[in-house]
């Protein structure tokens, strides 16, 4: 099931939702230019083998660990300007997506967000609950900070069922136990009132698209870091 973060100018398989004028984004069928650098993790000699079935994650680094530690809550409802968002589906697990989508960011924006997106980037986790529920990119450029961007989940809630079975004319009904599911949309904000000139609004846009990117492969494939086939 391959799904889309959606605006004006890209449509996924999801709602449509509307995006503001300054920060449109090319059709996805034209993304291609975001691909992950493999990352390397150092192996000593007192380190453990995981198991076989043993998922294994990539270590928070940099801005992120130092928020991970501290535990710092997100803040909800965001206020600001609004960019974009897209429901996601109960079945979806929030801690898998949001470790995904935050590792994405911390090698793509933070580690090169100057090559990938035009300006050097600083992403802060932040939690909701003791779990990763978004985070915080600063833009920043000749040493200041132009823009605060906030990408997560929201407050609202949604139902999981146990299973679906059909009714009598053949359509899909919500069977089973039925379990509510924090975080029913995932949004991006512009959470600044700094003003946003030609460079800026590139790569706010340059940002979100990869994202947007990031986020169909994690739908297609299962993984942020997948190659597009």
């Amino acid at each position: 099931m391959q799904t889309a973060l959606s605006t004006r100018a890209c449509s996924g398989g999801m709602r449509p939702v509307s995006m503001s004028r300054s920060c449109r984004m090319p059709h996805m069928r034209a993304i291609r230019p975001f691909t992950a650098a493999p990352v390397h993790v150092q192996q000593t000699a007192a380190a453990a083998v995981p198991s076989p079935g043993a998922r294994q994650r990539l270590p928070v680094c940099s801005a992120a660990a130092k928020d991970a530690t501290e535990q710092v809550p997100v803040t909800l409802p965001r206020t600001g300007f609004f960019i974009s968002k897209t429901e996601v589906p109960a079945f979806i697990p929030r801690d898998d997506m949001m470790d995904q989508i935050l590792r994405w960011a911390l090698i793509e924006a933070e580690e090169g967000g100057q090559r990938n997106f035009g300006m050097p980037m600083q992403v802060h986790q932040r939690f909701k609950d003791g779990m990763t529920w978004g985070f915080e990119v600063e833009i920043i450029k000749e040493g200041e900070r132009q823009a605060d961007l906030s990408i997560g989940f929201d407050d609202e809630v949604c139902v999981k069922s146990e299973w679906i079975g059909q009714d009598g004319t053949g359509m899909p009904t919500n069977e089973g136990k039925q379990q509510e599911v924090a975080g029913k949309h995932f949004e991006i904000w512009k959470t600044c009132d700094r003003k946003v000139d030609e460079d800026l609004r590139a790569t706010i846009r340059a940002f979100c698209t990869g994202l947007v990117s990031a986020l169909n492969k994690y739908y297609a494939f299962g993984s942020v870091f997948a190659e597009e086939i």
